[in-house]
């Protein structure tokens, strides 16, 4: 993901974690979409929604900023939106290619979420102060310390008796320098989320996943929140991806990337799925009408 295009401080300087494409999957074909925002609704551009500025901005070790990591996800945003579309068609299942790159999506649009982006970094920091309680920790307690962060007991002992073997004030002085780097530091970015090796990891650990297109009935329509994803994706989600259609993802253990199946969904599926994206929503929850965010104002 190099580019040795200049940086330009206000180019794509307004970076999207929801893509505007698929906020304008709930539009009434204006190209607005009804947001509810504190208990205040009003129609929006998604222009100036689920986005932060300069929020895939990264800097190299001498300071030097790029947006590169933004102009990859352009790319694959364009991809996406074509994907999204084929699924638009009645009883269209979208193609192999299609539904395997809508998972990848899916796990790309995870990582890339401020939230993510933020544990991330929040967990370097904390395996850092890990690592360096060897000093402190039998073998057998740190073993079970590093299996928080998904560690084996071979690899643990292998790192105890390696940091034992240092000198543990230089350990010390290093685990201050680590802890005390900002979000977009070179060597401790937060972006280190959308790694393509971190993408890749959810990616597959959703690759059993059930996958069933939801359409909703007449008279209902999925909502969207600024946080559309679950803390926990394992355990199953469902992600609306327009006003009409949602993806049902179930955890399985048969077959890699099975088939996808479609089918009408319940109004009582569709409400719970729009409970959830309230619930879950920091700033704004949108819709296609106003109406489908009345229950949600208190």
């Amino acid at each position: 993901m190099s580019s040795s295009r200049k940086f330009d401080s206000l180019d794509t300087r307004n970076q999207h974690y929801v893509p505007q494409f698929w906020q304008r999957r709930f539009d009434q074909g204006d190209g607005l979409v009804w947001t509810l925002r504190g208990n205040q609704t009003k129609k929006r551009s998604p222009k100036g929604l689920m986005s932060k500025d300069w929020l895939y901005t990264t800097f190299d070790e001498g300071g030097r900023p790029s947006n590169v990591l933004e102009r990859w996800s352009s790319r694959i945003e364009a991809q996406a939106a074509s994907a999204m579309s084929s699924l638009d068609a009645p009883g269209d299942l979208g193609s192999q290619e299609n539904q395997i790159f809508l998972r990848r999506f899916v796990a790309f649009s995870a990582c890339r979420h401020p939230d993510t982006l933020r544990v991330g970094h929040t967990r370097s920091k904390q395996l850092a102060i890990a690592i360096v309680d060897a000093f402190n920790k039998s073998l057998s307690d740190y073993q079970l310390t590093l299996k928080k962060f998904g560690i084996g007991h071979e690899d643990a002992e292998a790192i105890f008796d390696h940091v034992r073997g240092l000198d543990e004030a230089v350990m010390l002085d290093e685990m201050d320098d680590v802890i005390t780097r900002p979000p977009n530091d070179a060597i401790l970015p937060s972006q280190l989320a959308i790694d393509p090796e971190t993408i890749e990891r959810v990616f597959f650990s959703l690759a059993r996943h059930n996958v069933t297109i939801l359409d909703a009935p007449v008279g209902a329509s999925f909502v969207l929140s600024d946080t559309p994803f679950p803390p926990s994706l394992g355990l199953g989600f469902t992600l609306p991806i327009s006003s009409m259609i949602a993806l049902r993802w179930e955890p399985a253990q048969g077959e890699m990337f099975p088939d996808w199946t479609r089918r009408l969904s319940s109004s009582i599926e569709v409400a719970e799925s729009n409970r959830i994206q309230a619930d879950n929503a920091l700033r704004d929850l949108i819709a296609q009408t106003e109406a489908d965010l009345a229950p949600f104002k208190m």
